[in-house]
């Protein structure tokens, strides 16, 4: 109830009070004024609380925005992080790879290396036992001939003194039979002689004639007996050292493979070459691997005539050694392929053999393939071997060997190219042919990562050489390893 309305129920007092009703009005009309004064204090000290409330909202919201975009912000580099995460993660799975390649690698030349350490410290020892047999029989048959302590020495004296023992020995039939042939002509001469002074009285020109042709005859028969003792003279019964694997393995009771030193029929001096004892039943003689691309296989005739690298890594045996080791008798070839996944191709012939110098080193004999990687060796019979400072294919126009960076037995041009390049897996545009590939395996657009080529004697002839299959050949248009346009 208000005041106003108090002072309207209020009983009114007698006259005289008037006054006074008066003062309390105006003193509650006054309490009224202050009142509103008050309440006019407070709305104003309540609005300016919310406007200080809306500012901070304002400032609140402003930083809520601010936050959001540094949120955004945060995310955004953090989705940019994880995309080079999974690159570098692809990356470094790419270089573990590489790597784990590298150290298998690395693990074989290791093992291959001890190989040849127990082969040399297995020489050292024999060296030294030969050394103190060789000592205990000088003391024993008092020998005033004092014998080489190493190996090849001793072996390169020996051959010396047969050697000069048998030149004495031809040189002494040699002049026995030049006497011989000057006392028979003497004796020709003689017999012409006596046969013309004697011919009115003894006998006739039809005897005569027969007569000296009986001398001639002697003479020829004299003259053809002349090199086949020589040959006879000649002829060194050498020490006897292993021709090849096989016979290290099945003569010499050798079963671990590695670095053995052998001799082939024809060659004066003995040289050093890997054997696989452990493969198909072992003997191989290894003539080619590549492993790795450390060894460059982009050189000239000489060097692949004589052979280059290390036999311990990559290395190609040498044509001349090759052409020794096959050309006495029929040789089997087995040829290794395997990719960057480390799939593994074989690729077999039962008959194999490669010519000499003066023909090219040619590919004599290819035949009885077998295996998983396709035949293509077959296609490059009979061809010679060319290198790019040597030019021995049958592409008119142009040179294989330089075209595809590699040395092998060329054709028009190749359907493998295992001396080529070494580039790492599928090779890129332009660069087909020029690889170490393999037509029937993944290819000329794909190089191999590991190769090896050995060889074993006891091959034989299955079937007759085979031709380009009719499917393989190619428009002249397109461009092709098997012939040029």
């Amino acid at each position: 109830m208000t005041l106003f309305s108090k002072c309207v129920t209020t009983t009114l007092p007698p006259t005289d009070s008037t006054s006074s009703r008066r003062e309390e009005v105006g003193r509650a009309r006054s309490e009224q004024g202050l009142g509103r004064e008050v309440l006019r204090e407070r709305l104003d000290s309540i609005l300016h609380v919310l406007t200080r409330l809306s500012e901070r909202m304002v400032a609140i919201e402003t930083k809520q925005n601010q936050q959001n975009e540094r949120i955004d912000n945060i995310n955004y580099r953090i989705t940019k992080l994880d995309v080079q995460n999974d690159e570098q993660k692809s990356q470094f799975a790419e270089v573990w790879s590489v790597l784990r390649h590298r150290l298998q690698a690395t693990e074989r030349d290791t093992e291959q290396i001890r190989s040849i350490l127990d082969v040399i410290k297995t020489e050292i020892s024999d060296t030294n036992s030969n050394t103190i047999q060789i000592n205990t029989k000088m003391q024993s048959l008092k020998l005033d001939e004092e014998e080489y302590k190493e190996e090849e020495r001793d072996l390169s004296y020996k051959l010396y003194l047969q050697q000069s023992q048998d030149f004495d020995q031809t040189w002494k039939i040699y002049r026995k039979i030049f006497h011989t042939i000057k006392q028979n002509i003497s004796n020709i001469a003689n017999r012409t002689t006596t046969l013309n002074s004697l011919q009115d009285a003894f006998v006739t020109k039809q005897d005569l004639h027969l007569g000296l042709a009986e001398i001639k005859q002697e003479i020829e028969d004299l003259q053809i007996s002349i090199p086949f003792l020589i040959l006879q003279c000649c002829k060194i019964q050498k020490l006897k050292r292993s021709q090849d694997c096989w016979e290290l393995q099945n003569k010499r009771g050798k079963t671990k493979s590695g670095v053995y030193k052998i001799q082939p029929t024809l060659t004066i001096k003995p040289f050093f070459v890997y054997c696989d004892m452990e493969t198909e039943g072992g003997g191989w003689t290894v003539i080619q691997k590549r492993e790795d691309g450390t060894e460059d296989f982009k050189r000239g005739w000489n060097d692949y005539k004589t052979g280059f690298g290390n036999l311990g890594g990559e290395f190609w045996m040498g044509n001349e050694k090759l052409y020794q080791l096959t050309n006495t008798q029929v040789h089997e070839i087995r040829i290794e392929l395997t990719d960057f996944s480390q799939t593994m191709a074989t690729a077999s012939y039962s008959a194999f053999a490669t010519g000499p110098e003066n023909e090219g080193y040619a590919l004599r004999l290819i035949s009885g393939y077998k295996g998983d990687a396709g035949d293509s060796l077959s296609y490059h019979v009979g061809q010679k071997w060319s290198t790019y400072d040597m030019d021995n294919d049958a592409w008119p126009t142009q040179s294989c060997a330089r075209d595809h960076e590699g040395a092998w037995w060329y054709k028009a041009c190749e359907t493998s190219n295992l001396n080529g390049l070494y580039l790492h897996g599928p090779v890129p545009p332009g660069e087909e042919y020029k690889g170490i590939y393999w037509y029937d395996f993944h290819g000329p657009q794909y190089s191999l990562w590991h190769t090896r080529m050995m060889v074993r004697r006891g091959g034989h002839v299955t079937e007759k050489i085979p031709t380009i299959p009719q499917h393989m050949k190619h428009s002249p248009d397109i461009p092709h390893p098997y012939e040029t346009s």
